[in-house]
């Protein structure tokens, strides 16, 4: 019987009525071609994609924490530093420039030897999992390294940003 894909239920329906009818004691074990031919490769996809989505999200928490905990630390550190360029009539702004700049080729360094490591381990896995795969393309690295970027200025700036509206007088009464 020749069906189109919207049929396709009622034609299985139509089946597994048609053959308990005529065989009543087995359950019917049918199933499509495509499940037939892709179906541990579409498993193997699925189980793959959630493995990856539950590394990632403990992977970019912790990477998030370990980027605010790094920016404090070093605001803490030059703290004293930050009251006096203050009193000498620095800007926020200017302040928030000059603390980044330490970050910026920290954060360069980083995203350059994830895309490359990130290439290197998703092709030996894929090549280890399919003898035929596709590639993996540098634009989603490069993507995910410009929003690993992102939220990193964005966590830096916050951080930077506070110490550099704090008043000069607490901080330099503190020290």
């Amino acid at each position: 019987m020749i069906t189109s894909a919207k049929n396709r239920e009622e034609v299985v329906n139509y089946l597994v009525k048609s053959r308990e009818e005529v065989i009543p004691y087995r359950p019917y074990a049918g199933s499509f071609q495509e499940d037939i031919a892709m179906g541990d490769a579409m498993e193997t996809n699925r189980n793959l994609r959630e493995i990856f989505f539950y590394l990632a999200v403990p992977g970019s928490l912790l990477s998030i924490a370990g980027i605010f905990a790094l920016s404090s630390l070093n605001v803490a550190s030059r703290f004293k530093e930050i009251g006096i360029r203050k009193i000498m009539g620095a800007s926020a702004k200017g302040m928030l420039i000059h603390i980044s700049k330490d970050f910026l080729a920290v954060w360069i360094v980083s995203v350059a030897l994830g895309i490359g490591l990130g290439y290197f381990l998703a092709s030996t896995l894929l090549s280890f999992i399919y003898e035929y795969h596709t590639n993996v393309d540098l634009v989603t690295l490069v993507l995910c390294g410009i929003l690993v970027g992102t939220v990193a200025l964005g966590i830096i700036s916050l951080t930077n940003l506070t110490a550099a509206s704090t008043n000069p007088a607490h901080i330099l009464r503190d020290e």
